[in-house]
């Protein structure tokens, strides 16, 4: 079985295995595979797609699709513990009569969250099935004359987003908590499966600058600049000031909220909303950075790429510099 996890890269315009991306920003996911109608001489009667996650990424649960051979399964149905991601109550997903919404039976596929870092989500592949589900377990059973549902062989792709919370490790990967795996299984008689689960790896990267006289190597603070994505300075990068001084953090705000369907998702504006409030004062969102006595700023929760830092106001005695400088984030 051909069994791939990917994820969405914005610069190449396709989907990868390991990506980048910045604190806030949303993941696009996409699992592939062929599905057949029997296993050997067994019939199968569902697939199963375990996904287990980082802590540093959110799923958005509303998100999810489910596509068979290029056609949407327009009736998921969901349950999820109670706390972290909803109140622990049945919801549908996609196109439901009132009437279908009397039977879970009528669902096409099913989410089952075993936890607050993993789900799975089943999909039936023989009609005349009955569904019981509880808090985080399931079962599926069929009538006799049950009969295969699909062509086979049949394309499946689940599609879901998940967002980068603030406490995304910085670059690495060895201890890095922004990975994704998927694991495939197929139940007839038995259940089975691929040997290996596809993974995916996103990445966010740190820029440091550190501000020195060149000519006596003194360091200098109270330098501000501004943190752009563009050279021509038009298209800035919004910051939070951390409680370590000097140490700023991608500001998440902006992330489209309606995409967010948990309640919990860690912040960064929450999470240090002290210090934004004295660091954007009237002010909806600021990009500036100031460097601090030993001359030093850092900036983390970056996506791979290229930044401009444009000096606005200098240390007491120095002019600011006429360019900005041109920062590179996990390159090189």
């Amino acid at each position: 079985t051909d069994f791939s996890k990917k994820v969405w890269d914005e610069e190449t315009n396709s989907y990868v295995t390991n990506s980048s991306a910045s604190i806030g920003d949303i993941i696009n996911f996409k699992i592939k595979f062929d599905a057949t109608n029997y296993d050997g001489e067994k019939q199968i009667k569902y697939y199963t797609i375990a996904d287990t996650k980082g802590d540093a990424l959110w799923v958005e649960f509303n998100s999810v699709e489910v596509w068979v051979k290029g056609v949407k399964l327009n009736r998921g149905y969901y349950h999820g513990i109670a706390g972290d991601h909803n109140t622990g109550e049945w919801k549908y997903f996609g196109t439901w009569t009132e009437g279908e919404k009397a039977n879970a039976d009528n669902a096409q596929w099913y989410m089952i969250h075993r936890g607050f870092d993993a789900f799975d989500i089943v999909i039936p592949w023989m009609d005349d099935y009955h569904f019981e589900g509880t808090t985080n377990d399931f079962s599926l059973t069929y009538g006799e004359n049950a009969k295969s549902i699909y062509p086979s062989p049949a394309e499946v792709v689940v599609k879901y987003n998940a967002s980068v919370e603030p406490g995304a490790t910085i670059g690495g990967t060895q201890s890095n908590n922004l990975w994704n795996t998927a694991d495939l299984s197929w139940t007839s008689d038995t259940t089975n499966g691929p040997d290996e689960p596809s993974t995916t790896t996103t990445t966010v990267y740190a820029l440091g600058l550190e501000k020195i006289d060149a000519d006596t190597d003194v360091h200098l603070a109270g330098a501000v600049f501004e943190v752009y994505r563009d050279e021509a300075c038009t298209e800035p990068v919004y910051v939070i000031p951390t409680n370590i001084k000097g140490v700023y953090m991608v500001d998440s705000k902006g992330t489209p909220s309606e995409t967010v369907s948990g309640s919990a998702m860690l912040d960064a504006r929450e999470l240090y909303a002290a210090y934004l409030d004295e660091y954007l004062g009237t002010n909806e969102q600021d990009n500036y950075v100031v460097s601090q006595v030993n001359g030093k700023l850092a900036i983390l929760g970056l996506a791979e790429g290229t930044y401009y830092l444009k000096e606005v106001e200098a240390p007491a005695g120095y002019n600011a510099l006429s360019l900005p400088i041109e920062l590179k984030a996990g390159e090189g």
